[in-house]
């Protein structure tokens, strides 16, 4: 989050304490000034709770990474382990040169990943586009194999706070100025020593093959 955003933050929740202290003195120290008193404590009550609100929404886009469209996101690459054909350790390497390791069965793979952009107003403020990758699963491109054998899919959500991305989604008629969407990568062939870049593109995530040298 931008620290204009906090400062806002910091500026609401100053105003409301200062109004509660006031409130509290008015509405029982004066009875001249009770119901100014009323009136600054709620006054009160709405700066704290907004301060609280973007508070615990931050910790939560703070799981979140910066998007660039121009910049791939993550890199892939699968391992086939030996006397077990059509199971693979995947090594997902995000941008920042943090790496995991994830067990996937089947001939195929895919990533999804949840992404919130911002209106005009809020990206004035300094706001940019984040993405989160959401979950990682494998599949067998035959039927009756994927039918008949055991389902793949590790979790990479990274959930703290308030769920902002899915207060977005279901709020979407009072909070226009985030859009949240959620882009998923075409299933892509998952053999030994294939690597893959992932990017972000206008419909959703892509994946593309990394040509070796």
């Amino acid at each position: 989050m931008p620290n204009n955003i906090y400062i806002i933050m910091g500026l609401s929740a100053f105003l409301g304490l200062l109004l509660l202290w006031r409130g509290m003195h008015n509405t029982f120290n004066s009875d001249l000034h009770k119901v100014r008193g009323l009136f600054q404590l709620f006054s009160a009550g709405i700066l704290v709770t907004f301060s609280a609100l973007i508070l615990t929404a931050s910790i939560n886009l703070n799981t979140y990474k910066n998007l660039s469209q121009e910049t791939p996101l993550a890199t892939i690459e699968f391992e086939e382990l030996k006397h077990e054909q059509g199971r693979f350790i995947a090594t997902l390497t995000m941008q920042d040169g943090l790496a995991r390791r994830y067990e996937l069965r089947g001939d195929q793979w895919q990533i999804d990943a949840r992404i919130i952009k911002w209106g005009d107003t809020a990206a004035q403020l300094g706001l940019k586009p984040l993405y989160q990758f959401e979950r990682l699963s494998g599949r067998y491109s035959d039927a009756n194999l994927q039918n008949s054998s055991e389902q793949t899919a590790n979790e990479l959500l990274i959930e703290k706070g308030v769920d902002a991305w899915s207060l977005a989604k279901r709020f979407k008629r009072i909070l226009p100025f985030i859009d949240a969407s959620y882009g998923s990568a075409s299933y892509q062939s998952m053999q030994d020593s294939f690597r893959y870049s992932i990017f972000l593109a206008h419909n959703g995530l892509i994946a593309r093959p990394v040509l070796e040298p």
